[in-house]
């Protein structure tokens, strides 16, 4: 088991989420990094989508009950970052603040035992609380991925059409793909908020529809925000664009302050992107 000794900023045990519960208004929810903790597993043998720690901002402090192999993924916390280290029993880890990146994610060779809440309701760990090791059957590990790309700022965000595309001007598309955005300190799992240039709101009265990760909702003021892995299932704000899926590791990574700015993509380049990143991690699991 991996005792808490203190729980830093919002620490849940997370997977790859739950599909196919989005018509009981319920959304995927899962890790906020899905190619962090899919690359801390493969790493360690593990499936891509065995359970592990997801930390926010500040790591927790643990104490392990008996031997384990872990890796920490994610943003630059600090313990070193995608290697494959040994832990004995009665070992602590402190994982600190991040240094870069907002989210970091420890996982061990086993997994986690499963969350027994289905996402997004999943409750932050607490001090004193035991997290036990999973039974993950054991697979040869695949080999660190290169992944710069993840930390780099300002943040590309590669977008596609949405439904209401339409609905917006030329001149606001263009604004949305020429400007920089700024994160701002509201955002979440469920949303991140950006602040830039104002986007011209299209007027038509929309019903309240079905939303999905990654779509980019224009608000009343113009400001974008990005529906992110615990968002509601639907909403009554018009969609200009998507983060693509490939992309949303990235969003996963964005703290207050970063830089953002989108470049749009056709829906093949968004299939062929998720191709290249996620699957050399995902097959094998």
């Amino acid at each position: 088991m991996i005792e808490i000794l203190s729980p830093g900023a919002y620490t849940t045990v997370q997977d790859l989420g739950r599909q196919g519960l989005r018509r009981y208004g319920v959304s995927a929810g899962g890790a906020a990094d899905p190619f962090s903790l899919a690359l801390g597993n493969r790493m360690l043998g593990n499936r891509a989508a065995a359970p592990a720690l997801e930390f926010t901002a500040v790591g927790p402090r643990l104490r392990f009950h008996q031997a384990a192999d872990v890796c920490v993924t994610g943003g630059e916390f600090a313990m070193r970052r995608c290697e494959v280290l040994r832990v004995e029993a009665g070992d602590e880890m402190n994982l600190g603040a991040a240094r870069r990146g907002l989210r970091g994610y420890l996982c061990v060779r086993g997994g986690l035992a499963p969350p027994h809440a289905i996402p997004p309701f999943r409750q932050p760990v607490h001090r004193g609380q035991t997290v036990g090791f999973g039974k993950e059957p054991p697979s040869v590990a695949a080999p660190l991925i290169p992944h710069e790309w993840l930390l780099v700022r300002p943040a590309r965000l590669r977008i596609t059409t949405s439904a209401q595309t339409s609905w917006f001007s030329t001149a606001a598309w263009q604004l949305l793909i020429s400007s920089t955005f700024c994160v701002t300190p509201d955002s979440n799992r469920q949303g991140i908020r950006l602040k830039g240039p104002q986007l011209e709101v299209c007027r038509r009265e929309m019903l309240t529809e079905g939303v999905c990760l990654g779509a980019i909702q224009v608000t009343p003021d113009g400001q974008p925000v990005i529906l992110f892995v615990d968002q509601q299932t639907t909403g009554g704000y018009p969609k200009i664009a998507n983060v693509i899926l490939a992309d949303t590791p990235i969003v996963g990574q964005l703290r207050p302050g970063d830089l953002v700015c989108f470049q749009p993509v056709s829906f093949e380049e968004a299939v062929a992107a998720w191709r290249a990143r996620m699957g050399p991690l995902l097959e094998p699991g």
